[in-house]
């Protein structure tokens, strides 16, 4: 396997999903499943976005506009197979922009 390009990224998101969801936010299993699966795809998107592999995905590439985007692109593009999940990304924005600013926010501490 290669070497990731940010460690760090990857590592908050880990904390994200086995600490900071289930331990501080008490969500169920399946809510965390949800947010692991929009989470996956929205980086399958950047990926292919960037034409990179996952262990290349940077804190630069995960912006809120950039998951804005990734929104529109699955509502207006072809690639929305069921109109009825759109809804659902949409709530996921939320849980997205959560992660983006919970993940700034740590590494912002951090470097203090």
């Amino acid at each position: 396997m290669s070497k990731l390009t940010d460690k760090l990224l990857f590592e908050l998101i880990r904390d994200f999903f086995t600490v900071y969801l289930p331990q501080q936010r008490c969500c169920s299993e399946h809510t965390i499943r949800a947010y692991r699966t929009a989470l996956n795809q929205l980086l399958d998107y950047i990926k292919a976005k960037n034409n990179i592999a996952l262990y290349k995905i940077t804190f630069a590439m995960l912006t809120k506009e950039r998951i804005l985007e990734y929104l529109d692109w699955l509502e207006t593009g072809k690639n929305a197979v069921f109109k009825q999940e759109i809804c659902g990304w949409r709530q996921s924005a939320h849980f997205l922009l959560t992660l983006l600013l919970w993940t700034q926010q740590f590494v912002h501490i951090c470097l203090i």
